[in-house]
């Protein structure tokens, strides 16, 4: 007698779509979760993305660099702006550990009555030791790079004491590219491979100079360098160039480490924990001593097909190391602001994209949350700046709050292909899913909505949407009202979808259990 299938027998199975989601290829390839908005994962699980809440709301025009000043008890928040007309490209707010903006303190103008305006300004900062009071020098920059990264515009570096009120004043130095500092040095670079360095804690003085490429310097960050401290790398507009310390008499030497790479934008760069993360023009690369491509065959294809090239410059890095997540914003499709991200989680190894209109933002090891500032027009007709992962709600200003809408969808579950056990079935049947038994941590209502197709190119049919009530109780974690749903849907390919999208709503998977019985022969 031949052994019956296992799902006559209704063998119970969990959700078998592996950690991350999808997003290039065909839904019926990817055994990965196949889309999601403001999901990411944990344990190899989804989970919703923390909320955010609204700090200030008087930016006038889209913030383009930020920088976190902390001045005990309180941080200072710089935000740079491109203004068609001075004043007011650079300021600073207030706010204490919490949040609060310290109105009293007011909004600090710290503009360089030197600035040469300009609407498509990159702005960048950092700070250096002063040896005068053994307080911090703030390092500005900002020259019209967002449109064109090659630009060999020159522009004035900017300096003054951080936690001054007075405006910047010029170093006397100018250059295309940027700044960075290896402490106790500040290196400038820009056309032509050109870097300079000053003395010691003295942005004023420049000490040496030396070319390295015959392109354009574009960024540069500190790197660890142990006997060669300080120590830093430096990508022109081709090369990745390694800066170690030698001391006198030429201080610095420089060599190649690839002549064969690229960067996307000079904002792109960002440390995590020792190891070097960018992106190129075609791919995701990591330094970690030499260079690599960060495997991505889930949203690389999603990313560059969708990025508006032109506005590559705008196109910034963060993170945020609680749940081991590197974050590249990015403009979207027509968008030319950034309005999408791609998350990649260095702990779980997996990607994942969400949809999220951030123009620059900052996550500092001082501050709890990462401050990220918004390139969308809020209530008032300016731009916000934002607190993230705080909550599960758009928190506002005026204290209303709105709903973050969160969903994940599963992998095809097909029985002519990948069955509900997750291996190939190739059995030519339809797929019931007879019922549904939730394992979450769960607040708010959540729904979950069964889709299907016949074949891989028909039509996608939504069916039915399945309320998941939560108990809303003040146990932790809460007890969840619905125990299981019975769904009695069949689809020769079927998809499963489930969103939260109501104030205070949060979900986290656990071992979500199916029932799937063998359905209808081929149609």
């Amino acid at each position: 007698m031949p052994t019956p299938n296992p799902l006559y027998v209704e063998k119970m199975s969990p959700f078998m779509s592996r950690p991350g989601v999808q997003k290039d290829g065909t839904l019926l390839a990817s055994r990965f979760w196949t889309d999601s908005q403001h999901c990411r994962f944990q344990r190899g699980l989804p989970r919703k993305m923390g909320g955010y809440k609204e700090l200030a709301t008087n930016i006038t025009n889209v913030p383009r660099g930020t920088i976190l000043v902390p001045n005990s008890p309180y941080f200072n928040v710089y935000v740079a702006q491109n203004n068609s007309t001075y004043p007011f490209s650079l300021e600073y707010l207030t706010i204490d550990q919490d949040g609060t903006v310290i109105t009293s303190l007011g909004t600090i103008d710290r503009t360089p009555l030197t600035l040469a305006v300009n609407v498509n300004n990159d702005w960048q900062f950092d700070s250096m030791f002063s040896t005068t009071d053994d307080g911090s020098i703030l390092i500005a920059f900002a020259a019209p790079n967002l449109d064109a990264i090659d630009s060999t515009v020159e522009r004035d570096v900017f300096y003054g004491d951080s936690l001054a009120t007075t405006r910047l004043i010029s170093t006397g130095h100018a250059v295309s590219g940027g700044i960075v500092v290896l402490h106790p040095y500040l290196f400038l670079f820009g056309n032509a491979g050109h870097v300079q360095w000053s003395a010691p804690n003295d942005p004023l003085t420049i000490q040496g100079d030396a070319r390295v490429s015959a392109e354009k310097v574009v960024a540069g960050i500190a790197v660890r360098g142990g006997n060669s401290s300080p120590a830093g790398l430096f990508w022109t507009l081709n090369n990745l160039i390694r800066c170690t310390f030698t001391g006198p008499p030429n201080d610095f030497t420089f060599d190649t480490i690839s002549d064969e790479t690229s960067i996307l934008s000079s904002s792109s760069v960002i440390e995590y924990d020792g190891l070097y993360f960018w992106v190129a023009i075609d791919r995701f690369c990591v330094y970690n001593g030499t260079v690599k491509e960060v495997p991505n065959d889930m949203v690389l294809n999603w990313f560059f097909d969708n990025l508006n090239f032109t506005w590559r410059q705008k196109v910034w890095a963060t993170k945020v190391p609680r749940f081991g997540e590197i974050w590249w914003f990015f403009p979207f499709g027509d968008s030319i602001e950034c309005n999408a991200a791609v998350v990649y989680n260095v702990r779980e190894n997996t990607w994942y994209p969400t949809m999220l209109d951030r123009s620059c933002g900052i996550y500092n090891q001082v501050y709890q949350y990462p401050l990220w500032l918004g390139d969308t027009i809020n209530k008032a007709g300016g731009y916000s700046v934002w607190e993230h992962e705080v909550g599960y709600d758009e928190v506002f200003i005026d204290n209303s709050t709105s709903p973050i809408d969160s969903y994940i969808q599963t992998s095809v579950v097909a029985l002519p292909a990948y069955g509900p056990t997750g291996e190939f079935s190739g059995m030519d049947r339809w797929s019931e899913y007879y019922r549904y038994e939730p394992d979450l941590i769960q607040r708010g209502d959540m729904t979950l909505t069964v889709m299907g197709r016949q074949y891989a190119n028909s039509p996608l049919t939504v069916g039915g949407t399945y309320p998941m009530l939560a108990n809303n109780s003040a146990v932790i974690p809460p007890i969840l009202a619905t125990t299981k749903i019975d769904i009695r849907e069949q689809y020769r390919q079927m998809l499963i979808k489930f969103e939260s999208n109501v104030v205070g709503g949060y979900y986290e998977f656990g071992l979500n259990l199916n029932v799937f019985r063998v359905g209808d022969a081929r149609q």
